[in-house]
């Protein structure tokens, strides 16, 4: 791009027209809103090429989709325009491809000059464009990749010496406009690259916020994790010492048993006087073997809940380490996104 401006300003212009090159030059290059870098550029171009009336037509987003693509469809349509004072034109909804002057130059694709706008009998504008003088026109369809995105129309101040040049003598006035329409075309490229850019980006901040979110609830599954753990853990230590204390119970209740047995056989030697001593010791021993058959069963019980504890605490122990890496993947993704932020880097994912 460098070396067709450079080009086009040792070619034989007028100071006139170097100006207007600066000034769009200058407008794509320093204002960062679109919209207004294109209002400036269509600004320059009325008042220092002397077109009475400049508009700038673009390619809507389902057109410029669809023209992505290869294909035609969508409408060109007007989102800024300059014109001389005296001279109203109608509003039109749209152009499509090769309809009037936008779309004719649009289907061009490239520069394209039209003497008698009363020629293009699908112009909405011609016959109001010609009755405020504005004769002849141009349009200079606006590339972007190759594709066109928008064209530059210019209305009226052809003069004799444009048409007699013709677009294949390169005139100096249209070599300037072709320039004008590949710096709009980057124009546009940059301000694309940069929309995308900042959705990418906001798209990213709100994926980091549901990592975030994902990363905070996990963090209270794995608190809870953690505590239920300790109070399993509690709940197996509390049956191991129950177990102790029924085999305690066990033994006892097995010696008192045997003394109860003991006992009976004593009572049995003693006659008559140990009658009361046997039927004492008979009960003492029926509540042993009842004491003895529940421990044995408690027993049981408890030792199935510490089976069942161990089982748990392992469940657990897999739940906060599966916890623990997605945490980590997490705190790897929002570190990586920051980097990125702060280095203008890819995230460099593998």
């Amino acid at each position: 791009m460098r070396d067709r401006l450079q080009a086009v300003a040792d070619g034989p212009l007028t100071d006139t027209q170097l100006d207007t090159l600066s000034q769009v030059v200058l407008a794509v290059d320093q204002i960062d809103e679109l919209a207004v870098a294109l209002t400036s550029a269509v600004e320059a171009v009325r008042t220092g090429l002397g077109y009475p009336h400049v508009g700038y037509w673009q390619l809507d987003q389902a057109g410029a989709g669809d023209n992505h693509a290869g294909g035609k469809g969508g409408q060109l349509r007007l989102v800024t325009a300059a014109g001389a004072t005296g001279v109203e034109l109608p509003s039109v909804a749209g152009y499509a491809y090769g309809v009037g002057l936008p779309g004719r130059a649009w289907q061009r694709g490239e520069l394209m000059v039209v003497p008698d706008l009363g020629d293009l009998a699908d112009c909405g504008r011609a016959r109001a464009a010609k009755a405020g003088g504005l004769r002849g026109g141009l349009g200079v369809p606006i590339l972007n990749r190759g594709r066109c995105v928008g064209v530059l129309e210019c209305l009226g101040g052809l003069t004799e010496a444009d048409l007699d040049a013709g677009l294949d003598a390169g005139a100096a006035r249209f070599e300037v406009l072709r320039t004008i329409g590949v710096l709009l075309g980057q124009a546009v490229e940059r301000h694309d690259a940069t929309a995308h850019a900042n959705r990418l980006a906001t798209t990213l901040r709100e994926l980091v916020e549901e990592v975030r979110t994902v990363d905070n609830a996990l963090g209270a599954v794995a608190i809870r994790a953690v505590t239920t753990h300790g109070l399993i853990e509690g709940v197996g230590r509390s049956g191991a010492e129950a177990s102790a204390v029924l085999r305690t119970i066990g033994s006892i209740a097995a010696q008192t048993s045997l003394l109860a047995l003991n006992a009976t056989i004593e009572a049995d030697r003693a006659g008559e006087i140990g009658r009361h001593l046997a039927l004492a010791a008979a009960e003492f021993r029926q509540l042993a073997e009842q004491a003895s058959a529940a421990t044995g069963e408690a027993d049981l019980r408890i030792s199935a809940i510490q089976v069942g504890t161990t089982h748990a605490l392992a469940g657990i122990t897999a739940i906060t380490e599966a916890v623990e890496a997605v945490n980590w993947s997490a705190v790897e993704v929002i570190a990586r996104y920051w980097n990125a932020v702060d280095t203008d880097r890819p995230l460099g994912f593998d």
